[in-house]
């Protein structure tokens, strides 16, 4: 785990601290800052990526969910337990971390016989992602949007509240203009 701390002097090295003694009462090693330099140094590097989906048959996706501190570690062991055998590997990081919780997101690589078996294997990526998400009453998203692959999930995360951001939807845009058929608005619940 990288862990850093920016903001006045003081209390990042405090908060360093605290940290750090976390980390090490659980069993962590601090290996010094290489690691994580050498890390700034690559981690906008997507070339591997961008190789495996040069390729027939590639497979690469990133899906961001988010959820509280007291349930993140088991929606993240099953999410890494459920997509294990669609991929070759899975790859994640917490990210935007809050007092109540964090995003995870969740980077799987891998590669199958063709273009479209890896069509069919990214919607059942989808499919198992986004059911784990939901059974761990994980958000299915956390910044990035809903998107038209969260789409067939969405009514089951909104349950009722469903119903009111349809209503709103329909008194702000009654001509059904902005954005229709999207985040599952537009047909009555």
């Amino acid at each position: 785990m990288l862990l850093g701390f920016e903001g006045v002097k003081e209390i990042a090295n405090a908060e360093y601290a605290v940290g750090i003694g976390i980390c090490r009462a659980e069993g962590g090693q601090v290996l010094g800052s290489e690691t994580a330099l050498t890390w700034m140094e690559r981690r906008f590097d997507f070339s591997a990526v961008e190789d495996l989906l040069g390729q027939p048959g590639g497979v690469a996706e990133t899906i961001e969910v988010a959820h509280f501190w007291d349930t993140i570690l088991a929606t993240y062991n099953e999410l890494k337990k459920a997509l294990a055998p669609l991929t070759t590997e899975v790859l994640s990081h917490f990210s935007h971390v809050y007092p109540q919780g964090t995003s995870l997101y969740m980077i799987l690589l891998g590669r199958v016989e063709d273009d479209a078996a890896a069509e069919e294997r990214l919607l059942q990526i989808w499919d198992v992602a986004m059911n784990v998400c939901l059974e761990h009453g994980a958000a299915i998203s956390h910044h990035h949007g809903v998107g038209l692959a969260r789409l067939p999930y969405i009514r089951r995360e909104l349950g009722a509240s469903g119903l009111v951001l349809q209503r709103v939807k329909e008194a702000l845009d009654p001509a059904g203009i902005l954005n229709p058929g999207k985040y599952g608005l537009g047909q009555r619940q």
